[in-house]
């Protein structure tokens, strides 16, 4: 009987950890900016810590917590030196901690009138700076024509964030060819990676915006140090 009990206990332990760990799964996602995401799910629903890291050093840049779905609590975002970008309260929507000279690295319109424009806080991509830069300049490069690629070597690019209130994003490449304006749209889209923005605000006022950030496409694409250009606001 004794030996009976153990036999299904050790049934129901093994397999109540099966079932745990058939719902609950770790997972793992390469970035085109060489960084690496580090997330859980819970009956395929993203919940628990939600960690990009840098290089082989493991470097964290992004750091958060999802439940259910939806991201809760404090969310850090790090530059590439390790400084603190942002920290932003997902519980109270409010930012806590923000590296304002990061933001001098592109310039910005915002859809407001005059008064407004210098009152409204900027949009802020809700990741990591500096990620974002090389993510949008990765994914821009893969929109632009090989025959285009080519000639635009070493030459500047503009990268365009065109921010709706609701902090939706719709991304675009310009650059100029022959003398003709080209105009490319392209996504910043892959499985969990999705980067929303807080749009430009004043008291409970949201504005659309658009940033703009110059850069370059490079084939062997070695500016993956993040070497932004500062540019001034508009």
């Amino acid at each position: 009987m004794k030996k009976l009990f153990v036999i299904l206990f050790v049934s129901i332990f093994f397999g109540s950890s099966l079932v745990y760990a058939q719902i609950l799964k770790e997972h793992k996602q390469y970035l085109l900016d060489g960084n690496v995401i580090n997330y859980t799910t819970q009956y395929e629903t993203l919940s628990g810590v939600f960690l990009v890291t840098k290089g082989v050093e493991k470097k964290e840049i992004i750091r958060g917590n999802y439940l259910n779905g939806k991201k809760k609590g404090n969310w850090y975002y790090f530059n590439y030196d390790g400084t603190l970008f942002l920290r932003y309260n997902f519980d109270s929507n409010k930012v806590y901690s923000l590296d304002a000279k990061s933001l001098t690295t592109f310039s910005v319109k915002i859809n407001a009138s005059d008064d407004l424009k210098t009152l409204a806080s900027v949009p802020i991509p809700l990741w990591s700076f500096d990620s974002f830069y090389v993510l949008a300049t990765e994914y821009a490069t893969k929109a632009v024509e090989s025959k285009h690629l080519s000639r635009l070597s070493n030459k500047d690019v503009a990268i365009i964030a065109d921010v709706s209130d609701d902090g939706r994003a719709k991304y675009y490449v310009s650059y100029k060819l022959d003398n003709k304006e080209i105009k490319k749209e392209f996504i910043i889209i892959d499985r969990v990676l999705e980067i929303d923005w807080l749009p430009a605000i004043y008291k409970d006022q949201k504005f659309s915006s658009m940033i703009t950030f110059k850069t370059k496409l490079n084939t062997n694409q070695s500016n993956n140090d993040g070497g932004h250009k500062r540019m001034n606001w508009n």
